[in-house]
């Protein structure tokens, strides 16, 4: 069985938007980071990440979710509780949101559905032409990898 994967989705020229980028590049020079861990950047495309999905351990994806009224809040979701309404409202069928392209990806790969996915999604408060994160999620940053590492390290 293949290690852990770790895929930070997000577009790191959006502001906040690109959340996971900036976590995978503070996680790779992180020594608590477990040995038994890979990092891979998904972009805004977790489909292009299948080959490296299947036969994982355990699989978590880290994203930002637009919610301006709890911005730098850390929500956790794990496929065993099936993501209750992170899909809801997709409205149209050129852009899937991470647990539609997860579902999917699931559907054509049968190996997929044994590999435990936890999501852990970071609330934004808009997205912006820029490579900087927001000051709030500057600052927040420590917290979120504390987090992040803590979730890695239960299994």
């Amino acid at each position: 069985m293949k290690p852990n994967l770790v895929i930070g989705l997000g577009n790191p020229l959006m502001g906040d938007e690109g959340i996971g980028w900036h976590i995978l590049d503070r996680l790779a020079a992180d020594p608590r980071l477990p040995q038994d861990t890979e990092l891979l950047w998904g972009s805004t495309d977790l489909l292009a990440c299948a080959g490296q999905m299947e036969g994982r351990r355990r699989i978590v994806l880290i994203d930002a979710m637009l919610d301006p009224s709890h911005a730098g809040s850390v929500a956790v979701y794990s496929d065993r509780d099936g993501f209750p309404h992170l899909d809801e409202g997709q409205e149209h069928a050129h852009q899937l949101s991470a647990v539609q392209a997860l579902r999917l990806l699931q559907s054509c790969s049968p190996g997929l559905r044994t590999v435990p996915v936890t999501l852990i999604a970071i609330a934004i408060d808009g997205a912006s032409v820029t490579m900087e994160l927001s000051p709030a999620l500057s600052a927040g940053m420590p917290e979120l990898l504390d987090r992040i590492l803590r979730e890695l390290a239960a299994e």
